[in-house]
């Protein structure tokens, strides 16, 4: 609910001047939109808001907003899909039809039917309804509710309603104009302005929006949508929407991607209506985006919430962004080219030879305005779009699962499938501690990364020195990704922590320690990693690493590692290097991709068989180390745990080494 007065000041006493006051303001900008919520829905009168825009009434404005440029597939272009060989509408039609009667699966949720009668507040994956009251008295995220939110959330993107459009412009068929009118003005009866715990979250509100305005393009020239009085109700929501989002910004002395969503949504709401009439007052949002990125892409191109699943998720907001003002005839500024570019190039390098990436820090599977959503960990289409917004005149270089996402926004013309996209080599990134170590069938990613969000946590995880592995061509060490936020606090933790990454432990004490088991989202800044050399040659990659996560302690630990990767045969070699006055309990996982399986365990060695190939493991040291095999469940996406394994080497030690050799057996 709304913080009381005496409760924001004092827990803003610490921050600057600046920011307390414009917080303030935020906060009693937010106190009178509740108390005027009555008067805002007078202004969205058809009449009424159609003279605030300059016309005379709501068709008017309906076929102004129409006219307007948007990145969407244009006719032409569905016309000639009919003879790419690559594409393919029926998956399309399939999931057109399971959206329209009403079976989703979101967030791991597994097949549901929703039903013919609705209830976009109900957590239908743990039975938790949230009340119908106004959105900032609505609790969430407690833990005696043993529910999440994200539930309600995601199923009010109205996302899993894209294909239905997509079938539309596609086939032209009336039936699905009239699902998504009919989805719409449910969701709209059921969720009125503000007063939903779907308006609790100023970012879920802005998403929506922009799923909206696409919407709007998809049907805007279908039977169903001609109907005054649902237009009147479409564009009323939407600039609902766009106010909302504009009187309560998710503003902090750091942002994060929350802030920016809602800028994005605003600049595309901005766009949409024209710049006109009340859409003028959001002109400052692409003013702050630009910003926001430079302070939230570092300059070697990785977000600064050291999660890769959130760096594509705000690097598309930014892309679609830089997007749609092209279409109106903007000119991207170069600092924000610059960013966006290098953004890219970590995608291309963290991307694996078959697309796939590694879950490192969050992942709950969040995307901005997605065009195909059948494989969630494939991040390289963002990399094509965003080169295409740096250079808009030539064909970008794509796979069949690039072009599948890519063909919405773009059309076939500007893609090319003659040629794939080029493998990136080995690559630093330094500024952000990460190491990627690949060739042509091993990809190998090492993190040494400062904490996130400048040293307060955000979406990262306790993963100093650990890392993700592919070799000859077979993923075997995975990183434990995190598939729950609020329904589970002591999950949610576990998979932040030090135990469920690849890196290793000292007397169970977390890398970096949290403040409390309720403050989900912040990491106290123990460690400081530090990379003490990296070299990338023709025949091998090295990495050597260390971090201070441990000087903390009564008898410190120094801790270092060294990763080398030979190409030729493909063969990682972790040495762990130990140093203390005192002996300390030290353990080091190791944690197996699903399909890995662990056999012939002995003292020192392990055969790591997966479908294809088989690995050898071995390890070695002057001191006597336990291996255990254990059962694990990593987290390939959000709501979804796999079974696998994962072999825990532990030792009393004070000082010295653990080497440890994998190589195709």
């Amino acid at each position: 609910g709304p913080i009381g007065m005496r409760s924001l000041l004092l827990r803003l006493w610490q921050k600057p001047a600046w920011y307390i006051a414009k917080r303030i303001r935020l906060e009693l900008i937010k106190r009178f939109e509740r108390r005027v919520r009555r008067f805002r829905l007078w202004q969205a009168q058809p009449s009424r808001l159609a003279s605030r825009f300059g016309f005379s009434d709501i068709d008017e404005l309906w076929h102004y907003c129409a006219m307007q440029p948007f990145p969407l597939i244009g006719p032409e272009d569905l016309k000639t899909l009919q003879t790419v060989e690559w594409f393919s509408p029926d998956d399309i039609l399939q999931r057109a039809k399971t959206a329209m009667r009403g079976e989703v699966d979101i967030l791991g949720s597994g097949p549901v039917h929703l039903g013919s009668d609705i209830d976009w507040s109900h957590d239908f994956k743990h039975g938790f309804d949230f009340p119908r009251a106004y959105c900032l008295d609505i609790k969430y995220g407690l833990q005696s509710q043993q529910a999440d939110v994200k539930y309600p959330w995601e199923l009010s993107r109205l996302q899993w309603l894209i294909p239905i459009g997509q079938a539309y412009l596609l086939t032209g068929d009336e039936t699905y104009a009239e699902s998504v009118r009919d989805y719409i003005l449910d969701w709209h009866a059921k969720n009125p302005y503000a007063s939903s715990v779907n308006w609790s979250c100023t970012m879920e509100v802005a998403i929506r929006m922009t799923t909206f305005i696409w919407f709007f393009h998809a049907f805007k020239g279908s039977a169903a949508w001609q109907d005054p009085s649902f237009r009147e109700v479409l564009l009323s929501i939407i600039y609902l929407h766009a106010h909302f989002t504009d009187r309560h910004l998710e503003y902090s002395d750091l942002n994060g991607n929350h802030y920016t969503a809602d800028l994005a949504g605003l600049e595309i709401a901005r766009l949409f209506f024209g710049g006109r009439g009340p859409s003028t007052r959001w002109s400052y949002a692409w003013l702050e985006l630009r910003k926001e990125i430079v302070t939230q892409f570092r300059t070697d191109g990785v977000n600064f919430e050291n999660s890769i699943p959130y760096h594509r998720l705000v690097g598309e907001m930014f892309a679609c962004v830089a997007l749609n003002r092209q279409a109106h005839g903007y000119e991207i500024e170069p600092l924000v080219i610059e960013r966006l570019e290098a953004a890219a190039d970590f995608i291309d390098a963290y991307s694996r030879v078959d697309h796939s990436t590694p879950v490192v820090g969050d992942n709950d599977d969040g995307r901005f305005l997605p065009m195909a959503m059948h494989d969630l960990n494939k991040h390289r289409y963002l990399s094509g779009l965003i080169r295409h917004v740096a250079d808009p005149l030539h064909a970008i270089p794509c796979t069949v699962d690039m072009a599948e996402e890519l063909l919405w926004f773009l059309g076939s013309q500007s893609l090319d499938l003659s040629q794939p996209p080029s493998l990136a080599n080995s690559t630093a990134f330094p500024v952000s501690g990460i190491f990627v170590l690949r060739n042509s069938s091993d990809h190998v990613i090492v993190l040494a990364q400062p904490m996130g969000m400048n040293g307060r946590g955000g979406h990262s995880h306790n993963d100093a020195m650990s890392f993700d592995a592919v070799l000859g061509g077979v993923h075997l060490i995975a990183d434990s990704g995190c598939h729950v936020y609020t329904s589970d606090y002591s999950s949610r933790n576990a998979y932040r922590g030090t135990s469920f990454h690849n890196t290793p432990q000292i007397d169970d004490e977390q890398i970096n320690r949290f403040y409390a088991p309720d403050l989900l989202w912040l990491l106290r800044e123990d460690a400081h990693p530090k990379c003490l050399y990296h070299s990338f040659q023709a025949d091998c990659d090295e990495v050597y690493l260390t971090h201070d996560g441990y000087h903390r302690l009564e008898h410190p630990v120094q801790l270092k590692r060294q990763m080398t990767m030979h190409h030729a045969a493909s063969q990682l070699i972790v040495r762990d290097e130990f140093g203390s006055d005192r002996l300390h309990d030290v353990t080091v996982p190791f944690h197996f991709a699903p399909g890995v399986m662990i056999n012939d365990l002995d003292g020192n060695s392990a055969t790591l068989t997966t479908p294809s190939s088989n690995f050898r493991m071995q390890w070695s040291s002057s001191a006597d180390w336990h291996a255990e095999v254990q059962r694990h469940f990593i987290a390939p996406s959000y709501g979804t745990k796999v079974e696998t394994t994962r072999l825990l080497l532990s030792c009393k030690l004070a000082s010295g080494s653990l080497n440890t050799v994998i190589v195709p057996d």
